[in-house]
């Protein structure tokens, strides 16, 4: 059989050990947490239950628990003295991971990665078995969910649920490296690297420009970072990698913490933050950008024997005001004008997972060739080799934070704000009807995921900017979120509430308009960028999913009226607003999403609906 998704899911954090576990697993759903004593079928893992792709096509209720097995047949490379880890791209919402009948581990968290450490309960004699059980309230609950319906249409789909990235293990040296982060410099030329390890200091690193070593150095310890040995408190705060039972674990893996019912737990001994700045010589300077995307390579080897590949690039992003005092998107020091779309990451036969990691690529690629250099990642978090593309096909990315919190009273934060938008636009974010997040324990996930976000993604190259809210869906605190994401990431900028309910802070004046006239009026002290328009609607004979379309109000009843249609509305309401002060603009969308017929392409992608040229 071929394993779907097989490539290395972890481009920025390369070994050599690696064993996909995606394929056909075997599945019940129950209303118990117990195990079943038989399972209704299989499952292809990692398609969630939901999609035609996973061949199972049935709907994860609330209260109702998604459980997996897998049974894994006697592997003799293990090393003895060998750290084993299990790894999850992603899984919707809360699981708990048992290994041989032994609870290994816990984790919440649709749309982050997580780890736990296997290596106690992991029989190197005979046979294993994975258990995975899954809850997700989707949208009856608080937690981040994005555009998922349990009664979708419109602008929402289709809820989906349990294991929807790559699932593999990995073997590690007893000492291994936790995380890496990454930071080009531009101004200095330099990178900065940290890593978090048992016994980080001394860690070799080695910078290659196509093969060629351009510069080395060992990492020295940081003094007074917070230590942690694997038996930390459930209430143990750390590196943010992983977490218990929601609670982040300083070992950056989701073991669960002591002994306890049967559970397992390996004591590690303390870890210790190492880093490094190393100097890129000028004669091997060379920028990134979307028209030469250029990568570094990275290699990272701890004194146990540990070693690790990455890549990095040299760019900046910025704010830069024009001759005439506009503040503009600054690509390394220039200003640049961002031509993207919306991005919502679908697929009709898998929703979130996508049919290939060729899909992805492909798609980028053919974004790329239509002249486009932004993608607005909306309401989702991908899985890293799609930012692993973006890096290195060259496409700029401003990621959104997913959305989550109570019901929305969507007449209200979609409709009436967006006929009203000249007026209410401004907004507070301690209205009624916009504090979506009413539930204290939503608001301190959101936070707390937040951190994540920006920790898993923030050593990608292709991402300029941070949107933690969106038309004020699950908004709240605008302000001090916008400067808390300042502070964890200043290389980045931030967007700080996209298309109404402006705090008057962040980086971007961020505008959507599907439905007036456009007209820009600089902000002196913020980037003017029109985050969504357009949207124009047309259903492909023949590529449509549903029968049932939904679009924006603009409508076509062809490939060349849209054509028109897209270029009237660049050329006449969008382009003459550069002068005005607009620096970024992101039609809606890549392509159609369920019964949505607004993209450029078709669901199935095997369409481009506006003429290419």
């Amino acid at each position: 059989m071929i394993i779907p998704l097989s490539e290395y899911p972890r481009p920025q954090m390369r070994r050599e050990s690696c064993r996909i576990l995606n394929g056909y697993w075997d599945y019940a759903i129950s209303s118990s947490p117990e195990a079943p004593g038989e399972f209704e079928g299989k499952i292809l893992v990692p398609y969630s239950p939901e999609t035609k792709q996973s061949g199972v096509e049935r709907q994860l209720l609330p209260g109702q628990w998604l459980h997996y097995r897998l049974l894994c047949p006697k592997e003799d490379t293990w090393l003895e003295e060998s750290r084993l880890l299990l790894h999850f791209g992603a899984v919707d919402y809360s699981c708990r991971v048992i290994v041989n009948g032994i609870l290994c581990g816990e984790h919440k968290g649709g749309y982050l990665p997580f780890t736990v450490e296997v290596t106690e309960a992991w029989n190197k004699e005979g046979e294993n078995e994975i258990r995975v059980s899954v809850q997700d309230p989707s949208d009856t609950g608080c937690q981040a969910r994005g555009k998922q319906k349990l009664s979708p249409g419109g602008m929402f789909y289709p809820a989906q649920s349990g294991i929807w990235q790559t699932v593999w293990l990995e073997e590690v040296p007893r000492q291994y490296i936790r995380r890496l982060s990454v930071i080009p410099d531009l101004d200095a030329c330099q990178v900065k690297v940290a890593l978090w390890a048992e016994g980080a200091a001394g860690a070799d690193v080695v910078v290659r420009k196509e093969g060629e070593v351009i510069a080395r150095g060992r990492a020295k310890k940081v003094e007074g970072e917070r230590k942690g040995n694997g038996s930390e408190n459930r209430n143990a705060k750390g590196s943010g990698i992983g977490n218990v039972s929601g609670i982040e674990n300083v070992n950056g893996i989701g073991n669960v913490s002591e002994k306890e019912n049967g559970s397992a737990a390996t004591m590690h001994e303390p870890i210790e933050k190492a880093e490094i700045r190393l100097e890129i010589p000028l004669r091997a300077a060379r920028v990134w950008s979307p028209e030469d995307p250029f990568l570094y390579d990275l290699e990272i080897c701890l004194p146990s024997g540990d070693k690790v590949e990455s890549y990095f690039a040299l760019r900046k992003f910025s704010m830069k005001k024009d001759r005439n005092g506009i503040p503009r998107f600054a690509l390394n020091g220039h200003p640049y004008f961002l031509n993207g779309l919306l991005d919502q990451g679908y697929f009709p036969e898998g929703l979130y997972t996508p049919p290939s990691d060729e899909a992805l690529e492909t798609e980028i690629r053919t974004v790329k060739d239509l002249g486009f250099n932004l993608l607005r990642k909306h309401a989702k978090v991908e899985c890293d080799r799609w930012y692993y593309h973006c890096d290195r096909i060259g496409m700029i990315v401003f990621q959104d934070m997913v959305n989550g919190g109570e019901t929305y009273p969507m007449w209200f934060l979609a409709y009436v704000t967006n006929f009203l938008h000249p007026l209410i636009r401004t907004m507070s974010d301690r209205h009624p009807y916009l504090l979506a997040r009413r539930r204290e324990e939503g608001r301190v996930e959101y936070e707390r995921e937040l951190e994540e976000y920006v920790q898993t993604l923030g050593n990608h190259p292709c991402i300029a900017c941070w949107v933690p809210f969106n038309e004020g869906w699950g908004q709240f605190d605008t302000r001090r979120i916008g400067e808390k994401l300042k502070k964890m990431d200043p290389s980045r900028l931030v967007d700080q509430a996209s298309g109404w309910y402006d705090q008057g802070y962040g980086d971007f004046l961020s505008i959507h308009n599907y439905f007036y006239p456009l007209k820009i009026k600089a902000d002196r002290e913020r980037i003017t960028a029109l985050t969504e328009f357009g949207g124009i609607s047309w259903p492909c004979p023949g590529h449509t999913k549903l029968e049932k379309v939904y679009g924006y109000g603009k409508t076509a009843s062809s490939g060349e009226e849209l054509t028109a249609a897209y270029r009237k509305l660049i050329h006449e309401s969008v382009l003459p607003q550069m002068k005005n002060g607009l620096s970024a603009v992101i039609y809606t969308q890549v392509s159609d999403v369920e019964e949505e017929v607004n993209g450029l392409m078709t669901y199935d992608r095997e369409v481009v609906k506006m003429d290419a040229d």
